[in-house]
């Protein structure tokens, strides 16, 4: 073998090691450098306003809530934007990322910019602080993902459309199943962040570790998997909804799934935005996913999509 193509090859793999380690104590956990905290609050909590998946914030900046994104990413042209802010400053980092293009890319700067958003019923402005984005050349969207958002409990009001970020859990919820930790199946390497998936049946056949994702890939989408899992007796276009019977631990109901391929989206993805047509709450530092029941009695937990039985809701 080639001697050069060794020592290459060595260097490489140095090279990698010292990188993957390097970002892992850099930028490897959802906290980069100090807490994020809320600032403003007299609750305790930040609300917005969501659409689809996407939320502005006071300074008139939309971004993609997305839960299957492992880093928070700038676009370029709010880069230059947000700069004129003397809150906002650029930070020497050294960090790997897979970005919103698809890409993997190192950066060797962030940008510390806080988040502030308008709460929906008293129009209090509460400030999300030590926030910290990465952007690239080209970059066109912003996107508050898991690095942020894994540090708070995240509730959605279905009927209201609204979005909250929580430090402590709200009353009103049961808990519906506990949340997986773990790097994501599109990592390599060099990646670190937070992923998270939940543990689905469906049709009592395929027993997966779906990915939780509301990226813009899953926007429409409820459950997608590959075409391979599909049950042989579809003789249907596979890239049209299903209907399927779901299990969450104990539980389960009915809800339509999608046998496609997406670009930078697992197999098997979940998308709880679309999922559940009620109100829901991923508390991440606990690892736990809650629902609040549609009605009080002590039969259907929760409707529509997915319907849930309980016996003991209280």
């Amino acid at each position: 073998m080639n001697k050069n193509f060794i020592i290459g090859t060595f260097a490489a793999v140095v090279l990698a090691v010292t990188i993957s380690l390097y970002t892992g104590i850099v930028y490897g956990s959802s906290n980069i450098n100090t807490a994020i905290e809320l600032s403003g609050s007299p609750t305790g909590h930040v609300a917005t306003h969501i659409n689809a998946t996407t939320v502005t914030t006071t300074d008139g900046i939309r971004y993609t809530i997305d839960l299957g994104s492992q880093h928070s990413f700038l676009a370029d042209t709010t880069v230059r934007r947000i700069l004129k802010n003397p809150d906002t400053c650029p930070v020497p980092t050294l960090a790997y990322s897979v970005c919103p293009d698809c890409t993997g890319r190192l950066f060797d700067t962030k940008y510390a910019h806080q988040l502030t958003m308008a709460d929906p019923e008293d129009g209090n402005i509460v400030s999300i602080r030590n926030t910290e984005f990465l952007s690239y050349p080209g970059c066109s969207e912003n996107i508050i993902g898991m690095d942020i958002l894994s540090q708070f409990i995240i509730e959605v009001l279905y009927d209201e459309q609204v979005f909250i970020l929580h430090k402590t859990i709200p009353d009103g919820y049961i808990r519906l199943g506990s949340i997986i930790h773990k790097g994501s199946n599109l990592a390599n390497g060099f990646m670190h962040g937070d992923s998270y998936y939940i543990d689905l049946t469906v049709d009592h056949r395929i027993s997966e570790s779906f990915h939780i994702d509301t990226g813009h890939e899953m926007t429409d989408m409820f459950l997608t998997m590959p075409a391979s899992a599909a049950d042989p007796d579809i003789h249907t276009d596979l890239t049209k909804t299903h209907e399927c019977w779901v299990n969450i631990e104990s539980r389960a109901g009915a809800s339509s799934v999608n046998y496609t391929s997406l670009p930078n989206v697992e197999e098997f993805s979940v998308n709880p935005f679309t999922f559940f047509k009620q109100d829901f709450m991923i508390a991440f530092p606990d690892n736990e996913i809650y629902l609040r029941p549609t009605i009080s009695d002590s039969q259907t937990v929760y409707s529509s999509r997915i319907s849930i039985q309980s016996q003991n809701v209280s």
